[in-house]
């Protein structure tokens, strides 16, 4: 396990309780609590108060933590997932994972995007695929059904950016308004009432 200061990072991400750092030489450092394995270390390092170097990826060019999970953006276009694995990352084991691994059906991806159960990916050819927890739509297909598998989100292909949080979801789309979706009880989506919505809805931004 190697520990060292963190310098020449070009992106930093943070979950629940663990945060990561991505260097400019493509490795990713992570530092925080392991118990799911989001830190991308051996399980039995339970947390860590300085950050360490995840354990088996290189060439990445983005990072995003969620909740108890962690996603990585290859330089190839391919995904990774480490950490907590009920609904959050897709991947083709079963429980936690504290080694990174590759999702499935995920090539060409230009973005990614990790929230507290759900999570987004946007490839190269513009498509936006989506995958996680979905009881109150926070995935925006128009529907409330949970995936493990990437799926395609055909109405958020104009999205140019994406932003997945606690069970709620935004997007800004290429005409530059500002889309919202999912949980809604404190009125998160901006929209002017607490009813969630299973699809994008506009924000009118006065």
């Amino acid at each position: 396990m190697h520990v060292e200061t963190l310098s020449s990072i070009s992106a930093i991400s943070s979950g629940k309780y663990h945060a990561m750092a991505l260097k400019s030489d493509g490795t990713v450092w992570a530092w925080g609590k392991n118990s799911t394995g989001q830190i991308g270390v051996s399980k039995d390092l339970q947390m860590t108060g300085v950050p360490v170097q995840v354990e088996g990826i290189s060439n990445v060019v983005a990072v995003s933590a969620g909740h108890e999970f962690s996603l990585a953006l290859k330089e190839d276009g391919t995904v990774w997932g480490w950490g907590k694995n009920s609904d959050l990352f897709g991947a083709s084991v079963a429980g936690n994972t504290y080694t990174p691994v590759q999702l499935e059906g995920l090539e060409n991806v230009t973005f990614i995007e990790a929230g507290q159960t759900h999570s987004f990916a946007k490839k190269s050819d513009a498509t936006v695929w989506r995958w996680g927890a979905n009881g109150v739509g926070q995935l925006g297909n128009g529907a409330k059904t949970s995936t493990a598998v990437p799926i395609e989100i055909e109405n958020l292909f104009n999205f140019e950016s994406l932003s997945a949080g606690t069970n709620v979801s935004l997007g800004v789309k290429s005409d530059g308004t500002v889309w919202s979706w999912g949980f809604n009880s404190h009125g998160e989506l901006g929209i002017g009432n607490t009813t969630y919505k299973t699809s994008p809805v506009q924000l009118i931004l006065k």
